[in-house]
């Protein structure tokens, strides 16, 4: 009588658990499992992870995995098992700030999810190290800074980490320089087309070269999203560079002909008082005083700009010298939106640290 008692009394705990989860995934539109999972699902997670570095970490009112399922494998009953399962396991998931942010929804999803973070955490340790040379508590705040863009943007790891390690080779930035970059490009909308951080790595070693900075350069890319400035803009950036650079008779002859002394130009140049973009605006400036037809334009389109000049069309030319490059002033466009962008990989990288402490 006594043990059906008890027998009555868990299997109405047990009621009680599975309405929460299904609540919590109808919440999250996610059904990872039925009820006959769950004890299958922590029990293969019990062996999988015995013997990894996760043991040791406090995630909830000082709940210790370890303990979790040192309980579950050491106790002979299926009772008693859903029994400790129930007590500490569903403080876990039903957590709604952790249950949000780790997007655990099922019991036996949650130790899955242990064992799947331990095994990405090693991984993305491992990248890091190999990408920036990185170690101890550097790397881990790298690590997990990359972690927290990556998760929050919908992108993936090693793309974030190979356009920070460009960003840091190519501009000298130190990790934490290179990810604030990123993620003000993130917020200031240059990543709507969904390729921000390609065009980071495919321009930043001509950018560099142009004399534009990394903030400047994101910036840029910013303004390609639509409009008469497209991703052309950025091509005809990188060409006007290095004809500028090389300084052909074509392209000293054409500079000369719209009021630009070449010879100025190149003494600039060496010096260090101007960047070749600032060359790149002045003759879009300069270009304004001519016709669309005349043979002024024509010369400039073809021997400065290259045939990415010609294809693109004065219009665009002409907007280099009034669009903006600096971040901050673009980020602006997104207002209150780019502001939750960043808090938000704030907060996903404070949890990060915490996690992985």
């Amino acid at each position: 009588e006594r043990e059906g008692a008890k027998g009555q009394a868990l299997a109405k705990h047990i009621n009680e658990i599975t309405d929460k989860l299904k609540l919590a995934e109808e919440e999250t539109q996610r059904y990872y499992r039925n009820v006959g999972n769950y004890y299958n699902s922590m029990m293969q997670a019990a062996d999988d992870l015995q013997g990894t570095e996760f043991f040791g970490m406090d995630i909830v009112n000082d709940t210790e995995v370890s303990n979790i399922i040192k309980l579950a494998q050491n106790m002979d009953g299926l009772t008693d098992k859903l029994k400790a399962f129930g007590k500490t396991a569903i403080g876990l998931v039903m957590n709604p700030y952790f249950a949000a942010l780790a997007g655990v929804v099922g019991v036996g999803m949650t130790f899955k999810w242990f064992y799947d973070y331990n095994k990405g955490l090693l991984e993305a340790t491992r990248l890091t190290r190999e990408f920036t040379g990185y170690t101890g508590e550097a790397l881990e705040t790298m690590r997990n800074s990359i972690a927290a863009t990556a998760d929050t943007m919908g992108k993936d790891f090693k793309d974030v980490l190979g356009t920070a390690d460009n960003l840091m080779a190519n501009f000298h930035l130190s990790g934490e320089q290179a990810m604030d970059v990123i993620n003000k490009g993130f917020a200031s909308g240059a990543d709507l087309s969904g390729d921000m951080l390609q065009k980071i790595q495919q321009y930043a070693p001509t950018f560099h070269d142009a004399g534009i900075s990394a903030d400047q350069m994101v910036a840029i890319i910013q303004q390609t999203r639509s409009g008469i400035f497209s991703d052309k803009g950025l091509d005809i950036i990188d060409m006007a560079s290095k004809k500028i650079r090389e300084m052909s008779s074509g392209t000293a002859s054409s500079l000369d002909a719209i009021g630009i002394s070449s010879k100025q130009v190149q003494e600039d140049l060496a010096k260090g008082t101007k960047s070749t973009f600032d060359v790149i605006q002045e003759v879009s400036t300069k270009m304004k005083n001519f016709g669309a037809d005349s043979q002024q334009v024509g010369d400039v389109l073809k021997n400065v700009f290259g045939k990415q000049g010609a294809q693109a069309g004065i219009q665009l030319i002409e907007q280099l010298d009034t669009m903006s490059t600096s971040l901050d002033e673009v980020k602006k466009q997104t207002g209150t939106w780019g502001d939750v962008q960043l808090e938000n990989i704030k907060l996903q990288k404070e949890l990060n640290t915490y996690m992985s402490s």
